[in-house]
C-alpha cells in the first residue's frame, strides 16, 4: 500500500515539476519578449517632419490683365477715371525710384505713339514734373503696404510689357479698351498683394503643419518610452516568477535527494 502511495506521489510530483518547467519556460519567454519590445520602444526617436515647403511660384500674367482690361472697357469711363486716377498725397521730391519711374514714363510715351495718341511736345520742365508726380505715386504705393523695391521693379517690368504688347496696342487703336496705364498698374498691385497674401497663408499653414507633426512625434515617442517602462516592469515580474519557480524546483530536488530511501550508505 505504501509503495502505491509513493508511486502516486512520485507521479504527481513529476506532473507538478513538468508544469513548473512549462511555467518557467513561459516566464522566460515573456522576459525576452517584454525586454525586446521595451528596448525597441525605449530606442524610439521622433521622426523629423517634412520640412516647411515654400509657396509655389506664381506669376502675374498678361492674359489675366487683358481680361481685366476688357472688363474695364464695359464699365463707365467716368467712374473708371474716378477710381483709378484719384489724387494722391504729394510726397517731397526724392531720387528714390527715379530711374524706374523714368523708364516707366518712356514706356507710356512709346505706347502713346504706337496707338496714334496725340503726344504734345513737352519741355524738360513739364516732363520732369510728370515723372516726379508718377515717381511720388510709385513711392507711396511701394511704402504704403511695404511692397518695397522688389514690387517697384516687378511693376515697371510688367507695365512696360503690357504697354508693349501688340494685342493691347491693337485694342487701344480700335478703341476696344479705355485707359491702359493705370488699370495695368492697379491690376499688378492687386495681383501682387493677392499672391503675397497667398504665400503668407501658405507659409502659416506649413508652419502649423510642421509644428503639429513635430508635436505628434514627440507625443508618440513619449508614449513609447512610457510603454517601455511598463514592459520592463512586466519583464521584471516575469523574471521574478521564473526565479521563484527555479528555486522551488531546486529546493524540491534537494529535498527529494535528502529522503532516507534515497540516501545510500557506503560501507567503509
Amino acid at each position: 500500500m505504501n509503495n502505491k502511495l509513493d508511486v502516486l506521489e512520485d507521479s504527481l510530483l513529476k506532473l507538478f515539476r513538468i508544469a513548473m518547467l512549462t511555467l518557467m519556460i513561459l516566464a522566460l519567454l515573456l522576459v525576452l519578449i517584454f525586454g525586446g519590445v521595451a528596448a525597441y520602444q525605449a530606442m524610439q526617436s521622433p521622426k523629423e517632419p517634412a520640412p516647411v515647403q515654400t509657396a509655389p511660384e506664381k506669376e502675374i500674367k498678361l492674359d489675366d490683365l487683358k481680361k481685366a482690361l476688357q472688363e474695364d472697357a464695359r464699365k463707365d469711363q467716368q467712374d473708371q477715371k474716378k477710381t483709378e486716377e484719384k489724387p494722391v498725397s504729394q510726397v517731397p521730391n526724392s531720387l528714390q525710384y527715379l530711374e524706374e519711374t523714368t523708364a516707366l514714363y518712356r514706356c507710356v510715351l512709346d505706347f502713346a505713339r504706337q496707338t496714334d495718341a496725340q503726344v504734345a511736345d513737352e519741355g524738360n520742365a513739364v516732363a520732369n514734373q510728370k515723372v516726379e508726380a508718377l515717381r511720388s505715386q510709385i513711392e507711396e504705393r511701394a511704402k504704403g503696404s511695404e511692397r518695397g523695391d522688389v514690387w517697384v521693379k516687378s511693376a515697371v517690368q510688367f507695365t512696360c510689357a503690357a504697354l508693349g504688347d501688340k494685342e493691347i496696342i491693337a485694342w487701344k487703336k480700335e478703341k476696344k479698351i479705355n485707359n491702359v496705364f493705370f488699370p495695368t498698374l492697379n491690376f499688378h498691385i492687386r495681383m501682387w498683394d493677392s499672391i503675397r497674401q497667398e504665400r503668407r497663408e501658405f507659409a502659416e499653414k506649413e508652419r502649423a503643419r510642421f509644428d503639429s507633426e513635430k508635436n505628434a512625434e514627440e507625443t508618440r515617442v513619449g508614449l513609447a518610452r512610457a510603454q517601455a517602462l511598463i514592459l520592463l516592469y512586466m519583464a521584471g515580474v516575469a523574471f521574478g516568477v521564473f526565479m521563484v519557480l527555479a528555486f522551488y524546483l531546486l529546493f524540491s530536488r534537494i529535498e527529494r535527494n535528502l529522503r532516507p530511501e534515497n540516501i545510500r550508505i557506503v560501507a567503509p
